[in-house]
């Protein structure tokens, strides 16, 4: 323990420095001491990491880095990164975080986005008609390759209800494996929903579906490096709360596959398909990040929102205006993607000032 000792001492004498010089105040100095004296896992309770590691001199990072400190609370790595021997500091990963929200947040992206998602074509290796691209994609998505993974089913139905758990219990310490586990889960929606061996069509893939949550993930690997969400608990107004039950039942899922009709079976809560699909997981998702907003990643948000948003589009269209009959339900189910992916999407383009993030820190 001599290392974390070590540390935190030097954490403790850095915030004297800066109060002695006028760069912060001394309440809040005196807070975070608190913290890192009274709790026994050292945890800084409401405040990020990376609030102390940004006021430690570049000499001391090093020593916090590999010190134990680490093992106690992992987040700290979030502040800083050691790649070829060199030390990238927070504010590079800042630095990358602003070109990002940047470039996302213009209508050339939000367009190349939607384009992709809607008219790039399939890829088959037989019987590939462009009249019929429509029909194809249906009969890909129909024929997945999620299909053949039902022994899979109750695992990635019970990891998302622990992690979940863990959110709500231990906060930001579970925030960086919560947002791995959302990137793994994008890959696997990208490569066992869009994706069909069949002897109809060979090997297919839906394009643009593949390549969108490919990049969904992408942006969730990227949080799990620069940690933006904060999942600490706090209050909020009752309204915030309305996409609970939607991302609840999207979860659950209570659909009788074989004719389409509800079945309202609690069974399914961690037996059928839904931990591994993009629909029903995505309100899962969305809705843990809107219920932290503003303090989250606003590019994940903005991201992942965009495609839910396209996809639970043209899952209506399919299930209300073409399949109606047999697949009204189904489109029911999916009206927890939409509006929740729109509601994100709204968010992940409002201007929040940084001094009311500051505050609900506080």
């Amino acid at each position: 323990m001599l290392a974390l000792d070590l540390a935190i001492e030097e954490v403790v004498s850095a915030l004297w420095r800066k109060v002695l010089g006028g760069e912060m105040g001394f309440e809040l100095a005196l807070k975070i001491v608190r913290d890192l004296r009274l709790n026994s896992l050292y945890s800084l309770r409401g405040y990020r990491p990376c609030l102390v590691a940004s006021i430690l001199s570049p000499q001391a990072l090093p020593q916090i880095a590999t010190s134990s400190l680490n093992f106690i609370y992992p987040d700290f790595i979030c502040n800083l990164w050691l790649r070829e021997g060199r030390l990238v500091k927070k504010e590079d990963l800042e630095k990358v975080q602003a070109v990002f929200d940047s470039v996302t947040r213009k209508w050339l992206f939000l367009l190349a986005f939607i384009l992709i998602g809607t008219l790039t074509p399939p890829i088959v290796t037989k019987g590939y008609d462009p009249s019929r691209t429509g029909e194809i994609i249906l009969y890909i998505l129909e024929n997945a390759l999620i299909k053949y993974c039902s022994p899979l089913y109750p695992v990635f139905k019970v990891i998302p209800i622990v992690l979940i758990f863990a959110l709500i219990l231990f906060g930001n310490r579970i925030g960086r494996i919560f947002s791995l586990y959302a990137g793994i889960n994008y890959l696997l929606f990208a490569f066992l929903q869009g994706i069909a061996i069949t002897d109809k069509y060979g090997f297919g893939v839906v394009t643009g579906n593949f390549i969108l949550m490919i990049l969904v993930a992408i942006f969730w690997f990227w949080e799990a490096i620069i940690i933006k969400n904060n999942f600490t608990l706090r209050k909020l107004p009752i309204i915030r709360y309305w996409v609970v039950p939607l991302a609840f039942l999207a979860f659950w899922y209570p659909i009788n596959l074989k004719s389409g009709e509800p079945d309202f079976n609690l069974a399914y809560l961690y037996t059928n398909s839904a931990g591994l699909a993009f629909c029903t997981m995505t309100p899962v998702y969305l809705g843990i990040l809107t219920l932290h907003y503003p303090e989250i990643n606003i590019v994940t948000l903005r991201v992942t929102s965009l495609l839910g948003a396209i996809i639970g589009f043209w899952n209506l269209v399919v299930n209300f205006l073409i399949e109606p009959d047999k697949s009204w339900w189904n489109g029911v189910l999916h009206l927890p993607l939409v509006s929740i992916s729109i509601y994100a999407l709204i968010l992940s383009f409002r201007k929040t000032h940084s001094v009311e993030i500051v505050k609900r820190m506080k």
